[in-house]
């Protein structure tokens, strides 16, 4: 069972594993619960000539996709042994402030992963981090301004505007190399996974 700030879901996990003695596939998806439906459209009332009419921005927070997979569920193996760290790219991950929404709406990354937080919109939005272990970050952006940062200590930072009061979104800083997010349909996948006996923690915003 997953709990939201404004709904509880309930999902099915179907597992499959591949592989040979010492590490496996291990593969899924993630399927929102009987009855659970996408939330209605954002209240928008902030700059609606840019940001889209009143009831015309669909809530990033809860998407489900075909066959009712749930997408942006952070999946990792609990209890997973510290010796692998999630790998960590030359390129920036880009959180894009897009119609007034951040996209995408979850990002998993390593520690000290390079971040590119953009605004692609024509009004001004403010890109404010929200964490306990990592230092507060809170910038101005108007049109085309971009601001680069890392977050070098595991944890769920939030991300806000207050420019725009219904934006957020979540950066998770994983603590080790079996951590994923699911795609638009719910499936996940993770990869040279440990032999033996696994326990999935699932996280979802």
């Amino acid at each position: 069972m997953i709990k939201t700030r404004a709904w509880t879901l309930v999902v099915a996990i179907s597992l499959v594993c591949s592989g040979v003695a010492s590490a496996a596939t291990l593969s899924g998806r993630i399927v929102a619960g009987e009855g659970v439906a996408a939330p209605e459209p954002l209240s928008v009332a902030v700059d609606a000539w840019e940001c889209g009419e009143d009831g015309a921005t669909p809530d990033p927070r809860l998407v489900i996709g075909p066959g009712g997979g749930l997408a942006d569920v952070v999946v990792r193996l609990a209890d997973a042994p510290a010796d692998r760290a999630y790998p960590v790219s030359d390129e920036p991950v880009v959180i894009d402030q897009q119609g007034c929404v951040f996209v995408p709406h979850v990002s998993v990354v390593g520690p000290g992963q390079k971040i590119l937080a953009k605004n692609s919109d024509g009004v001004l939005h403010n890109f404010r981090t929200v964490g306990k272990k990592n230092k507060t970050i809170n910038k101005a952006q108007p049109k085309g301004v971009e601001v680069g940062l890392r977050l070098t200590e595991p944890e769920t930072v939030g991300v806000e505007c207050d420019v725009h009061y219904w934006m957020s979104a979540s950066i998770v800083v994983a603590e080790h190399a079996w951590t994923t997010l699911t795609g638009a349909d719910g499936s996940f996948r993770l990869e040279d996974v440990p032999d033996g006996e696994v326990e999935l923690s699932l996280w979802h915003k």
